[in-house]
């Protein structure tokens, strides 16, 4: 049999088999002006059917499938870190302390509150626009700043404090200064002016040096917002407040001195009658400068 055709019926037989041989050759440098001799390995060619290579594409894909599922339960089980302004706790004593220069990361707690804890800590502005804030039930406060009643310094200090276009069932603002207060344009189910004139000091920031930035607050819908002063005195540039629409509770604002308090623009009304007042200010509330100005009462139900 010549050459060719045995290699041709070597061929075939390894066809059948499924697996072919090839040749590798390996060439040798010359040793003494001497080549030494070629050196034929064989190394197994596997050529798999067609039913093997379903089943390792279905193994390969399901190893795949496996791999991604158990990414997602490990993501989907992890407990995320609220980025502010989702709701949640933020203490930005412990923001500062970190080095932070903008409030970002919070802790979750399974309500829909924000919850500012900004005791002990320095503030650039604190800015609250076009919010949706309320529930139909249990709550005490929908919006509520306050600070520790047995710590006669431990108040927010703010050169403004400005509420423009809120409406809601019932405001209460009382244990505070402002050095000039302004409401106006309000209309209100019965209101309580008694704020008393005493002399009292004019807040001025000092600049934003060293103050961390918190991000707006808008276009966003929450049970209830807490500014909570509790663990320090906390100093800030401004406050405002605008077109934010409560329900189900009342606002209590409390524990702060401010250069300016504005108060205008306003809808409150708790639907009791202009007898019983929904917009009240206590004689708690010392000024030096105070004005009003085109504050009607009528009977309004904000619901």
């Amino acid at each position: 049999m010549k050459p060719e055709e045995e290699w041709i019926k070597s061929k075939m037989k390894a066809k059948k088999k499924k697996f072919s041989f090839n040749y590798l050759r390996f060439s040798m440098p010359k040793l003494n002006n001497k080549k030494l001799p070629r050196i034929p390995i064989r190394i197994p060619f596997f050529k798999l059917e067609a039913k093997p290579k379903k089943m390792m594409l279905i193994g390969y894909s399901a190893v795949a499938i496996g791999f991604i599922m158990t990414m997602f339960l490990i993501v989907a089980g992890t407990d995320d870190t609220p980025t502010f302004p989702h709701a949640g706790d933020y203490v930005t004593e412990l923001q500062i302390d970190s080095g932070a220069e903008v409030l970002i990361n919070g802790e979750i707690t399974g309500t829909q509150t924000l919850n500012l804890i900004i005791g002990n800590s320095r503030i650039d502005k604190i800015f609250l626009n076009d919010l949706e804030i309320g529930k139909n039930s249990g709550l005490n406060h929908t919006l509520l700043m306050f600070g520790n009643e047995e710590n006669s310094t431990n108040y927010l200090e703010c050169e403004k404090l400005i509420i423009n276009g809120l409406v809601a069932p019932k405001v209460t603002i009382g244990n505070a200064t402002a050095y000039k207060v302004i409401i106006s344009n309000n209309v209100a189910d019965g209101n309580s002016f008694s704020i008393a004139t005493q002399t009292v000091n004019n807040i001025n920031f000092g600049g934003v040096r060293g103050a961390l930035t918190i991000p707006k607050v808008e276009g966003s819908d929450y049970d209830r917002i807490i500014i909570d002063m509790t663990d320090g005195n906390t100093t800030c540039g401004e406050i405002t407040i605008q077109h934010v629409k409560m329900f189900g509770a009342p606002v209590d604002l409390r524990h702060f001195k401010v250069g300016t308090l504005v108060i205008n623009n306003s809808v409150i009304g708790d639907g009791t009658g202009i007898d019983s007042a929904s917009f009240i200010i206590e004689s708690t509330l010392e000024s030096s400068n105070i004005t009003y100005s085109n504050n009607i009462e009528q009977p309004i139900s904000v619901q």
